[in-house]
């Protein structure tokens, strides 16, 4: 449903969340950790970076560190900065938009997951995907049932 490319940037903010704040992580640590090519993952941290999502730093001491707090940072923020136009919705049974101008009973079905779906994307933050991984418990449901997603 997403592309790698999405899959990685979420693996690689995650990555850097549970970092120490003040650490910044050498792009070549991230790729070996995460076994992400390389010079794939070098453009895909670019565009965080122009995103806002993440800070780097040149030198020995370089790296990429997250720019702003995890619970700042939700799926959807990287979804938009990696798939433009990632909300937009069209009738999957039509390559544009439905023919029936909203009378197609699946289209109305289909709109009302999206909505859930990409209201689900806005409200789950890196912070609280972090905090699952480490909560195997509060985690056994993949979305922490009854848990704010946003802190």
């Amino acid at each position: 449903m997403i592309s790698t490319t999405s899959k990685y940037g979420i693996k690689s903010v995650c990555y850097l969340a549970r970092q120490p704040e003040s650490r910044f992580v050498p792009i070549r640590e991230i790729s070996d950790e995460l076994d992400i090519p390389f010079q794939y993952l070098t453009k895909l941290l670019q565009r965080l970076q122009q995103g806002g999502i993440i800070d780097s730093r040149r030198g020995n001491t370089g790296g990429v560190s997250l720019a702003v707090s995890p619970n700042e940072i939700t799926l959807a923020g990287i979804l938009h900065v990696l798939e433009p136009g990632f909300e937009q919705t069209s009738c999957i049974l039509h390559d544009s938009s439905c023919p029936q101008n909203g009378q197609c009973p699946f289209c109305r079905y289909w709109n009302e997951m999206e909505q859930s779906m990409h209201d689900l994307l806005r409200n789950t933050s890196i912070d609280w995907i972090t905090k699952q991984e480490n909560d195997p418990v509060e985690s056994s449901n993949g979305f922490g049932e009854g848990s704010d997603k946003k802190n």
